[in-house]
C-alpha cells in the first residue's frame, strides 16, 4: 500500500513514466493514478486496520506524527535472535552455531538412507566413503588407487557434515558411489534445521550509510531484489532463484503525486515552505510452505515444499509529510501544525557530531567548528533557514519514522497469516529488502545537512524494521520469520529540478544506477 488516492483528480494525475516538469503539477496531462492490481483486502482484526499511506490519512483528518512506542524487547537483544549466524552453502567454513554441541549436519551423501548411515564428522565421512568406494572397486577386479578427481569429489561429500545448519539426505549408497566414480550428479535438496534464524549475511549491516548522486538524467525503470535460492542443494546447477523486482520509476511517482494532492488539497497552505519531503517505506518477502524432514538423528529440518512454490510479496507505508520549515504541517484540512523545532536542532546538533565522515564530512555544515552543543542552544530562526528543511525534519520526526516501520512489518506478518489461513504447515516467511522511496519536491537534496538527514533517516528505520521483526518470531506457532541471505535496506530519492550545491556531500557516480546496501540513492531530475 502507498500513496495511491481512491479516486483520480482532473487535471492532476502521476506521470507514467516520467516526473512532471517543474513547470507546475496543473499542468500536468492528466492520467488516471497509478493503481496497483492484485490489492491485498484488509487483514485480520487482530493486527487491527491495515495502516492508510499519508494521503489517506489526510483525506481522514490524521496525522502520522506519532507518540513514542510503549514496549518492544531491548534492540540488542532483538538483533541477536535475529542474525543468529550460520551458513547455508553445503561447504561453509567453520563458524559458531546455536546448533546442538558437538552436533554436524546430516548430509545427502552422509546421511545415507538405505544404509542407515549419519555423519555429523567429516574424516569419519571421508573414511567411510573411501573404504565402500575401495570395496567397489576390488569388486570389479581393481587394487588401483582412488584418482585425484575421485578423492576431490569424496571431500565435496564429506565437507558437508561441517555444515552445522543445512542436512543434506540421499536415498541411497549408489548415488555417492556414482557420483565418485564419474562426477554423476542426483537430485539433492538441502533441509534448514532453523528456518527462523538469519543466515550469514553476504551485506555488512555494520557499514557506514552513504550517499550516491547519479548523474545519468533518469530514475531507473526497474531493479532486481537479489536472492537466496528457493532451496539448497549439493549442486549448484539445482538451486532455483526468481528474483523480486523493484519498479522504482514507478513507486517514486507516486510519492510525487501523493505529496501533489496533499498540497492542494488538504494542506494549510500558511503551513508550507519552500520545499516538502515524503516517503513510502516498502518491505518484500518471500512466503513459502515447508516440507518437514526427520534425519537419522531425529532431528526435525525443513525445505520448500516440492508442490506449492513460494510467492513473492511487498508491503509498504506512506510517511507524514514534511515541509522546510520548524512546524510539522498539517496533514489534513483545518489540521494543526507541531512545532518541532527544538527535535529540529536536537537532530541537526546529532548529525553534526557523528556524521564528518565519508563524502558526508564535504557538506557546507562542517565548513565551520562549532562550539558543543551549538545547534542546541541556538535560536531557531538563526539557523533555520540554512538548516531547518523539509529532510531534516523527517530525519527528527523519529517516532513517525518508528510508526511507519511498525506499520510496515504488522502489514507483512498479517498478510502472510491471512496466506496460511487454516493450513497447518510450517511457513517461512523470509525479508529479502527495505526499500525507502521518497520525493523532494521541487529541489534536490542540498549539500548543508539534508544529504545527512536522509542517511540518518534510513539507519532509523533500518534499526526500527530489524529490531520489530525480530518480535514476530512468536506470532504464529507454524509462521517462521527471518531475513534473507542477501537481505538489504536502501533508500532513494529524486526531484523536480536540480540545484546549486546537489553533488555536494555526495559520491558522484557517473555510470549506471545500481542497488547499494546502506546507500541513499538521489538521481538528477
Amino acid at each position: 500500500m502507498s500513496r495511491n488516492p481512491t479516486k483520480s483528480r482532473p487535471g492532476l494525475a502521476p506521470p507514467p513514466t516520467a516526473f512532471a516538469p517543474a513547470t507546475g503539477t496543473a499542468q500536468r496531462k492528466a492520467t488516471a493514478a497509478p493503481t496497483k492490481p492484485g490489492a491485498i483486502p484488509a487483514p485480520p482484526t487482530a493486527f487491527g486496520p491495515k495502516p492508510a499511506s499519508s494521503v489517506q490519512r489526510a483525506k481522514a483528518g490524521a496525522s502520522s506524527f506519532a507518540p513514542p512506542p510503549t514496549a518492544f524487547g531491548p534492540p540488542s537483544a532483538a538483533m541477536q535472535r535475529l542474525a543468529a549466524p550460520a551458513a547455508p552453502r553445503f561447504v561453509p567454513p567453520p563458524i559458531a552455531s546455536a546448533a546442538r554441541p558437538g552436533a554436524g549436519v546430516v548430509q545427502p551423501l552422509l546421511q545415507i538412507t538405505d544404509a542407515g548411515k549419519f555423519f555429523d564428522n567429516e574424516a569419519q565421512a571421508i573414511d567411510y566413503l573411501t573404504q565402500r568406494y575401495r570395496q567397489i572397486l576390488q569388486g570389479k577386479g581393481s587394487m588401483r588407487a582412488l584418482t585425484p578427481d575421485e578423492n576431490g569429489r569424496i571431500k565435496f561429500l564429506a565437507a558437508a557434515a561441517k555444515d552445522p545448519r543445512m542436512v543434506y539426505p540421499i536415498a541411497s549408497l549408489q548415488q555417492a558411489m556414482g557420483y565418485i566414480e564419474a562426477a554423476t550428479s542426483f537430485p539433492s535438496i538441502a533441509y534448514d534445521r532453523y528456518p527462523d534464524r538469519t543466515p550469514e549475511r553476504v551485506n555488512d549491516d555494520a557499514t557506514d550509510w552513504g550517499f550516491t548522486y547519479f548523474t545519468q538524467d533518469t530514475v531507473p525503470t526497474r531493479y532486481d531484489i537479489p536472492q537466496s535460492p528457493q532451496h539448497y542443494s549439493l549442486f549448484d546447477d539445482q538451486q532455483v532463484r526468481q528474483y523480486q523486482q523493484l519498479h522504482l520509476e514507478q513507486e517514486m511517482s507516486e510519492v510525487q503525486y501523493g505529496i501533489d494532492i496533499w498540497k492542494q488539497d488538504y494542506a494549510t497552505k500558511s503551513h508550507l515552505g519552500l520545499n516538502h519531503y515524503a516517503y513510502n517505506l516498502r518491505i518484500d518477502y518471500r512466503l513459502s510452505e515447508l516440507e518437514a524432514f526427520t534425519d537419522l538423528s531425529g532431528e526435525i529440518s525443513y525445505a520448500q515444499s516440492s508442490t506449492n512454490p513460494p510467492s513473492n510479496k511487498k508491503e509498504s507505508t506512506g510517511s507524514t509529510f514534511y515541509t522546510s520549515t520548524g512546524f510539522i504541517p498539517s496533514q489534513a484540512k483545518k489540521g494543526r501544525k507541531i512545532d518541532v523545532r527544538t527535535n529540529m536542532k536536537t537532530k541537526i546538533q546529532d548529525l553534526y557530531d557523528n556524521y564528518r565522515t565519508g563524502s558526508f564530512a564535504e557538506t557546507y555544515m562542517f565548513n565551520q567548528a562549532r562550539p558543543p552543543n551549538y545547534f542546541v542552544n541556538a535560536e531557531a530562526k538563526s539557523i533555520g533557514t540554512r538548516y531547518f528543511h523539509s529532510e531534516v525534519q523527517a530525519a527528527s520526526d523519529m517516532n513517525g519514522a518508528r510508526k511507519v516501520a511498525r506499520d510496515a512489518v504488522d502489514q507483512v506478518v498479517a498478510e502472510a497469516q491471512k496466506f496460511i489461513g487454516s493450513k497447518t504447515a510450517m511457513f517461512s516467511l523470509v525479508v529479502t529488502a527495505v526499500t525507502i522511496v521518497g520525493f523532494s519536491d521541487s529541489r534536490t537534496v542540498c549539500g548543508n545537512c539534508c544529504k545527512i538527514a536522509l542517511a540518518d533517516l534510513a539507519k532509523t528505520l533500518e534499526t526500527e524494521v530489524n529490531t520489530y521483526l525480530a518480535t514476530q518470531k512468536t506470532v504464529a506457532g507454524n509462521l517462521k520469520v527471518r531475513r534473507s541471505r542477501f537481505f538489504s535496506v536502501s533508500s532513494h530519492v529524486g526531484a523536480l529540478m536540480d540545484i546549486t550545491g546537489s553533488t555536494v556531500g555526495a559520491v558522484v557516480n557517473t555510470g549506471t544506477p545500481s542497488l547499494s546496501h546502506h546507500c541513499v540513492h538521489e538521481y538528477k531530475p
